[in-house]
């Protein structure tokens, strides 16, 4: 491979990233000869489970932090114009 001048380092592979990718790619080819409906629908609804039931009924973390600051702000706004 041809390299620019100072700087070696910028065409070399990277063997590890190579690895991964090439492992990760061999594992995805061999699980298609190993599908199943009845495991793809139990991830199914353990996804919508976690999603909708375990994250999503709860209020945001944020969400006490955010108002009381805000709160802050508007409480001394509003008693400066209390009077007018």
């Amino acid at each position: 491979m041809a390299t620019l001048q100072g700087n070696t380092t910028q065409n070399r592979i990277d063997w590890g990233t190579t690895f991964v990718m090439v492992v990760f790619h061999v594992f995805a080819v061999v699980a298609l000869f190993h599908f199943s409906w009845k495991p793809f629908l139990y991830a199914l609804v353990l996804w919508w489970i976690s999603g909708s039931l375990g994250i999503g009924l709860g209020p945001p973390a944020h969400a006490s932090r955010v108002q009381g600051a805000a709160m802050a702000g508007v409480l001394p706004h509003r008693l400066r114009h209390a009077g007018a």
